[in-house]
């Protein structure tokens, strides 16, 4: 069993990021040796990590990731602050993880069998949404939602490949900009399931 880990990494330091919804790396050099700060890669862990790790890098969005049946699956989001007076603390921000799966038809145009890899736990019910409650930044402004157990996996020697968005609803509850503000950002990375 492995542990995968979409990183997703979000600032607001300029109008620009904020209202583009994008979620941009914000490392964008393979050089750094410190693989939580890297926005939209993969990455992998051999035992169930905590919102700072241990982790390796496996994928960039380039490639698709390939999880096998058994392995767990979780979404990684962090925030970099500017330093700014325009920029928040990161206490000062609630955010909300929704993740919605769906899947690719194969090159015959046949949608696949299954529109999720996941179940909800304990039932053999398809999860395609996944959305959290209100949640708060560790002190490393990091935060790390679990998706849960591939359980749905395609015939031997095939591929089942899934898309899926990602978003974060950012609510900044400083109250020194006045009133509280509203950011979402979303990223469309891909997912395969194989045998």
């Amino acid at each position: 069993m492995n542990y995968y880990t979409l990183n997703l990494g979000f600032s607001l330091d300029s109008l620009s990021t904020q209202t583009a919804g994008f979620l941009d790396p914000v490392v964008t050099s393979l050089d750094t040796q410190d693989l939580s700060t890297m926005s939209k890669l993969w990455l992998l862990s051999t035992e169930p990590p905590t919102v700072n790790g241990p982790f390796q890098l496996i994928e960039t969005e380039i490639k698709p990731v390939v999880l096998q049946v058994g392995d767990v699956a979780y979404v990684r989001v962090f925030y970099v602050p500017d330093g700014s007076m325009n920029c928040p603390d990161g206490s000062a921000l609630t955010l909300r993880v929704s993740v919605v799966f769906g899947t690719l038809a194969d090159n015959d145009g046949n949608p696949k069998t299954y529109r999720t890899p996941f179940t909800i736990v304990n039932t053999n019910t398809a999860q395609a949404v996944f959305h959290s409650s209100d949640l708060s930044f560790d002190e490393t402004n990091a935060l790390l939602v679990r998706l849960g157990t591939v359980t749905k996996g395609p015939g031997e020697g095939e591929l089942d490949q899934y898309t899926f968005i990602a978003g974060v609803a950012v609510t900044n509850t400083d109250q020194t900009w006045g009133t509280s503000a509203e950011y979402t950002f979303g990223h469309d990375p891909e997912m395969d399931v194989g045998t």
